[in-house]
């Protein structure tokens, strides 16, 4: 089983839909549970399961309802383990399990450095300090040293990547073109730090392009006002068909202040794209090598980031170099091998 926040368009939803998918094709019947009720954006195998709230679209989330959901269902369909993605919801199923003799797993996706509001804190706390999960699934080594101080002294905790998609091919022309994917209303995702940067690049023949409307985010919308750059950067919106930028950008960057596991980072990398990224101190450093595979820049400085920018956009043969070396991160990242490895963790071994 399967507990997560919706199908909705995000990171977790993206990870644990994949998972539940590759669960299913590995012989597993899969249970998916919602927290909440939004418009599917991710598609799941015709076997899987479903479990939303009722109510047609149930967004503001109830303390107290969730517990009692998990328990109804997990009561009535006896898994034989439960994978939850996302801390908060983590210690929902524990509190909401009490009694229960049930192997739960928890599938940590933010940045360590990142903090609930002060009530969830005290809320996780309190339940971690009661109740064990079987185990934790940390993305990074760093995320996982923090974890340790969060969950009961000898809580089991394995490190597994984020699972990257197979990458599609496109028989496209490359185009002069600087990417960034991610959630605009995302104040973390640092795309207000991006148009900064771009206000400082040099060459003004090639385009930035973002996912999403440039209304999602206000802050966004008067920099692009004040810079004068409207006709340098195109929104697109909410895209199903990612894999295509990915195939005609020239240069992917992630301007975000704090990361967990960055899927779009290591999607682009996936596609040969070199890369820049802030250094957001959770563990980038397990992902990009310094002018090996990508380039990583001081958090937050923009004109360092500008500057980079600038020179992979001079520079075709050190776009292919980077390019080149970050593509292998296919084979440490196989779809395949990382969710077997979470298959292995969490299921008992039968005799």
């Amino acid at each position: 089983m399967i507990i997560t926040s919706s199908l909705q368009l995000g990171g977790i939803e993206r990870a644990s839909t994949h998972l539940a998918n590759k669960f299913v094709k590995a012989g597993h019947s899969v249970f998916f549970f919602c927290i909440f009720r939004h418009k599917s954006f991710f598609s799941l195998e015709n076997s899987v399961e479903i479990i939303e709230p009722i109510a047609k679209k149930s967004q503001r989330l109830n303390i107290i309802n969730a517990p009692l959901r998990i328990r109804r269902a997990v009561r009535k369909i006896r898994p034989d383990a439960i994978i939850v993605f996302n801390k908060f919801y983590g210690a929902q199923t524990l509190l909401g399990l009490a009694g229960l003799k049930q192997k739960v797993f928890i599938s940590e996706r933010s940045s360590p450095f990142f903090r609930f509001s002060p009530i969830i804190e005290m809320f996780n706390k309190l339940v971690f300090s009661v109740f064990k999960p079987s185990g934790v699934v940390a993305q990074t080594h760093f995320a996982a040293n923090k974890q340790k101080n969060y969950y009961i002294k000898g809580t089991l905790i394995k490190v597994i990547p984020n699972a990257l998609r197979e990458a599609k091919q496109f028989d496209v022309q490359k185009k002069q073109v600087v990417l960034g994917v991610g959630r605009l209303s995302d104040h973390l995702k640092g795309f207000d730090l991006l148009i900064d940067a771009w206000s400082q690049v040099k060459n003004k023949q090639w385009k930035l392009i973002l996912t999403g409307r440039i209304d999602e985010n206000k802050v966004i919308e008067e920099k692009i006002k004040n810079y004068h750059l409207k006709n340098q950067i195109e929104f697109v919106g909410q895209v199903t068909e990612i894999d295509r930028l990915y195939a005609e950008a020239e240069i992917f960057v992630l301007p975000s202040r704090s990361e967990g596991f960055p899927n779009a980072l290591v999607e682009a990398m996936a596609y040969g794209l070199p890369v820049i990224s802030f250094n957001y101190h959770a563990g980038l450093e397990e992902i990009i090598t310094n002018n090996q595979n990508g380039i990583v820049i001081e958090n937050g400085n923009i004109t360092k980031l500008a500057e980079a920018i600038d020179s992979l956009i001079s520079d075709e043969t050190e776009r292919s170099r980077l390019g080149k070396n970050a593509k292998e991160i296919s084979n440490r990242l196989d779809s395949q091998k990382i969710s077997s490895e979470v298959m292995d963790f969490i299921l008992p071994v039968k005799v």
